[in-house]
C-alpha cells in the first residue's frame, strides 16, 4: 500500500474546488480591488418572511493560517439558526478567493473584510477569526471601531502581546511556532506547505493527542491538504506570516503597533482550547491591556482547533457568545 504521506502530488487543483456543497451557498464577492469567496448561510426562511432591503445581524468568520472557509462549516448553520446570517470567508491569497502578489498584512486584510462587509449589505458586523483570521479581526475591531460590534477571537491573543509570545515560545523549542519562523525564508515554505504529509504534521502538532487520526481529523487533513495545493496558496499563506515578523522593524509595523495601542470599547471573547499548545492562556489574559472587556473562554478536550476538534460543544459555546440576533446591530459607542 502506498504511503499517502510521501505519494507525489498530482495536479493542482482548481480553486473553486472548495466550493464543497453543503447547506450553504458559495458567492464571488467583489471588494477592494479583488473577489472573495464566501460561503453564507441565511436564516430559514428568512428570504421569504424579509424584503430585500432587510438582512439579519451579520457574523463574519475569518480562518487561520494553512485552512479555509471550510474550517467553520460546522458552525454556519447553527448561527444561522439562531438568527444570524452566517458568512465564512477565504482570506485574501487562500481557497477560491483571488490571489494578488500583494496585499498580505493585517491592515490590508483588514480593509478586505470592512468592504466585504459592505459589500453584502451590512453595516455592523460581529467578527469571528481564528489565529491569523483572530489577528485581522482584532485590527478590523480597532480600524473600523463603528463598524464591529463584538469581537471574538479563538486562539488569538492581541498582535502585539503576540509578537511578545512567539518570541518566548523560540527559547522553548515549541514546535507550534515553526511555521511563523521558517516563513521569514524565501521559497522553502511555500515548497513545504504543498508537500503531502505537511498539513497532518501542522495540524497533529496543534490539535489535542490523536485527533488527525479520527474520521474528522483525516477529513480536515485532505480538505486542507488539497486546498493549500492551488497554485499560488502557499505564497500567499506564507506572505502573511513574513509580513508578521520583518513589519515590527518597518516603518509600516510602526504605524500598525501605535494604533493597535489604543484600548478597544466593543466586548471581546477570548476561546482558548484546554490543551492549546500555540497560545497560552497568559498571552490571552494579557490582551486585557488593549480592551476594556475581555472574556477568556476555555474549550474543554481540545486543542487549537475548538471550531473542529469539538464542534458541537464550540458551536453552542459559540451562540451562546453571539447573544441576542436583535442587540447585535446597536454600534459601540
Amino acid at each position: 500500500m502506498t504511503d499517502s504521506r510521501n505519494a507525489t502530488p498530482t495536479t493542482p487543483p482548481e480553486p473553486d474546488s472548495v466550493c464543497v456543497p453543503g447547506p450553504w451557498r458559495h458567492r464571488l464577492i467583489s471588494t477592494n480591488g479583488i473577489h472573495l469567496h464566501v460561503a453564507d448561510v441565511l436564516p430559514d426562511n428568512w428570504e421569504h418572511n424579509h424584503p430585500p432591503s432587510e438582512l439579519p445581524p451579520l457574523v463574519l468568520l475569518l480562518h487561520g493560517y494553512g485552512e479555509h472557509w471550510w474550517t467553520w462549516h460546522h458552525q454556519l448553520q447553527p448561527i444561522a439558526a439562531a438568527g444570524f446570517h452566517a458568512v465564512a470567508v477565504d482570506l485574501r491569497g487562500y481557497g477560491n478567493s483571488d490571489k494578488p502578489p500583494r496585499g498580505y498584512d493585517l491592515v490590508t486584510a483588514a480593509n478586505d473584510m470592512a468592504g466585504l462587509v459592505r459589500a453584502t449589505g451590512h453595516r455592523t458586523v460581529i467578527v469571528v477569526g481564528h489565529g491569523l483570521g483572530g489577528a485581522v479581526g482584532w485590527t478590523m475591531a480597532r480600524m473600523f471601531r463603528k463598524g464591529v460590534t463584538k469581537l471574538i477571537v479563538v486562539g488569538s491573543p492581541h498582535p502585539l502581546v503576540q509578537r511578545v509570545d512567539l518570541l518566548k515560545k523560540v527559547f522553548t523549542s515549541n514546535r507550534a511556532v515553526g511555521p511563523f519562523f521558517s516563513a521569514q525564508v524565501p521559497r522553502f515554505p511555500e515548497w513545504r506547505i504543498q508537500q503531502p504529509g505537511w498539513i497532518e504534521d501542522y495540524l497533529g502538532h496543534r490539535a489535542n493527542d490523536g485527533w488527525t487520526k479520527t474520521t474528522d481529523g483525516k477529513e480536515a487533513v485532505q480538505v486542507f491538504g488539497d486546498a493549500l495545493r492551488i497554485t499560488n496558496v502557499g505564497y500567499c499563506a506564507n506572505e502573511y506570516l513574513r509580513w508578521l515578523g520583518r513589519s515590527r522593524f518597518r516603518a509600516d509595523g510602526f504605524r500598525y503597533s501605535q494604533k493597535m495601542k489604543r484600548r478597544l470599547t466593543l466586548p471581546v471573547i477570548a476561546f482558548r482550547g484546554e490543551h492549546d499548545p500555540v497560545v497560552s492562556l497568559d498571552a490571552l489574559k494579557d490582551s486585557t491591556r488593549f480592551t476594556e472587556s475581555l472574556q477568556v473562554v476555555t474549550v474543554p478536550h481540545c486543542g487549537f482547533f475548538p471550531q473542529l476538534e469539538a464542534p458541537q460543544l464550540f458551536s453552542s459555546l459559540l451562540v451562546h457568545y453571539l447573544g441576542e440576533p436583535r442587540l447585535a446591530a446597536v454600534p459601540p459607542r
